[in-house]
């Protein structure tokens, strides 16, 4: 479905609206880097120590599980960071402004299909921006969506904040900031449509 448009008469039947605890997110976050190795992953690091998540990822060879140690290891998740941006956002402004709530509600606000990573611009540039999608929905208590939408960012999107692939890695609060802003932007469109 992906599309589903907020009438009128269900947006002013919602009394209180809880973001769901649990968005339906991919297990392992997109990544088309380079770092597919100890030798490259050591390389960008200078030689100098890793974490241990990172090395054990890195001897793998596995591109998503090294993007992902790093993740972890910094306690950056994008799942976390979009709810927490919806919850932030969807009470403060659109239909459901100071109607969400933590408990005893008629409605909830969830994601399926979320998804994120990091992305080069263009396969010849070293230049990375995060990716983030999913399709959010407004369920009441008998499970029937009366809001659904589709929407993403990526790396080619206007604004959104860019750097150099070994960047993301050295100084991961930058993909904490970035994922941040494309949370906004994504639960900004969100909101626009309803």
């Amino acid at each position: 479905m992906d599309r589903k448009n907020l009438s009128a008469q269900n947006a002013s039947a919602v009394k209180q609206l809880c973001i769901s605890p649990n968005f339906d997110w991919n297990e392992k976050p997109m990544y088309d880097g380079r770092m597919d190795s100890m030798k490259t992953v050591t390389a960008v690091f200078g030689g100098g120590a890793i974490g241990g998540m990172m090395a054990a990822a890195a001897s793998s060879g596995d591109r998503r599980e090294i993007f992902a140690a790093l993740l972890k290891e910094n306690g950056i998740s994008a799942e976390e960071i979009t709810r927490a941006t919806a919850a932030k956002m969807l009470n403060q402004q659109g239909p459901f402004n100071g109607k969400v709530a933590t408990s005893g509600c008629d409605y909830t606000f969830t994601v399926r299909k979320g998804s994120d990573g990091i992305s080069p611009i263009y396969g010849f540039i070293n230049s990375y921006g995060v990716v983030l999608s999913g399709t959010a929905r407004i369920t009441d208590s008998s499970g029937q969506v009366i809001w659904e939408r589709y929407k993403f960012v990526t790396p080619l999107t206007d604004n959104v904040e860019r750097h150099k692939e070994e960047e993301f890695f050295k100084n991961p609060e930058l993909l904490r900031k970035a994922y941040e802003q494309a949370a906004g932007m994504v639960v900004g469109d969100w909101i626009s449509s309803m």
